[in-house]
């Protein structure tokens, strides 16, 4: 998994395996100021936790670009503060993290961290935060657990209809956001995981009468994942979930747990200003 601005998602993949646009050497997409907006995101997404200072030269190898093109608009990234040098290296710059302290799901991850903390000392075990954004779940917050069958890093992505996360969302979205995910091919990543559309759609009809999304080793292999919604004026704005080794049974015990963490965090949202702007919709 890459970072928010994923090189895949630029440069051919996007994700959840959705095709994105290509940058190929002597390519231009759009013209004039649109083909340096690609080039410039495709540079941001080079960068990931694991390699957040990279060379002009592995900053041209993983963003596709050439190296003339990547160090004429690195050069223009650092006059703007996007970039920043360190030494012969570069990193992302300072305007990233002002930009990126604006967003929706920050205010979220702010409501949500004192509960969350609550909730994963409660249980003992991986609490999560996260949104829906196109197909996919992204990981605002991860607290508590021991990390061994964590499945992805906060920040990144995973396909909702395989998430706990995903599913307790969807069964509160509205008609079109459902299609999206269920009208698309449906990954596998392990034995578990839902791929028949009508399956999927009997799963979230279950999930909207109980109001408590399961997901049994459909992500990973060995891990259990109980989630429901945080609904805020008729739809769900997030949904957070609880973890656990598959061999800690059925989890059913920290459902009243999740619950109460899920109404605490709509209560501090609804006391949030200008809510709508703060919490976006599905994407």
């Amino acid at each position: 998994m890459g970072s928010a601005f994923s090189a895949e998602a630029v440069s051919g993949v996007g994700a959840g395996g959705s095709p994105g646009p290509v940058i190929k050497e002597g390519e231009q997409l759009g013209g004039g100021s649109s083909s340096i907006l690609w080039k410039a995101f495709a540079i941001l997404g080079a960068f990931d936790r694991d390699r957040n200072l990279l060379t002009l030269s592995e900053i041209s190898r993983r963003s596709s670009l050439p190296k003339s093109t990547a160090h004429r608009v690195v050069k223009m990234l650092v006059e703007l503060g996007a970039l920043a040098r360190a030494g012969e290296d570069y990193r992302l710059g300072p305007l990233m993290f002002s930009f990126g302290s604006r967003s929706g799901e920050i205010v979220l991850r702010e409501v949500a961290m004192p509960h969350l903390v609550q909730a994963a000392t409660r249980t003992g075990h991986l609490v999560q935060l996260g949104v829906l954004r196109g197909r996919d779940i992204l990981y605002l917050a991860k607290v508590g657990g021991r990390g061994s069958l964590n499945p992805v890093p906060v920040g990144d992505r995973l396909e909702a209809h395989m998430t706990a996360l995903g599913k307790a969302i969807l069964a509160f979205s509205d008609e079109q956001t459902v299609a999206t995910v269920l009208d698309a091919p449906l990954a596998r990543r392990t034995h578990a995981s839902v791929t028949d559309r009508e399956t999927l759609s009997a799963v979230l009809s279950q999930t909207r009468a109980r109001r408590v999304a399961v997901d049994r080793q459909e992500a990973v292999l060995g891990l259990h994942c109980l989630a429901v919604p945080i609904v805020t004026r008729g739809r769900a704005a997030a949904a957070i979930s609880v973890c656990f080794p598959a061999s800690v049974g059925s989890g059913e015990e920290f459902v009243p747990v999740l619950r109460e963490t899920s109404a605490r965090i709509a209560r501090g949202l609804l006391q949030t200003d200008a809510l709508d702007a703060r919490v976006p919709r599905s994407e």
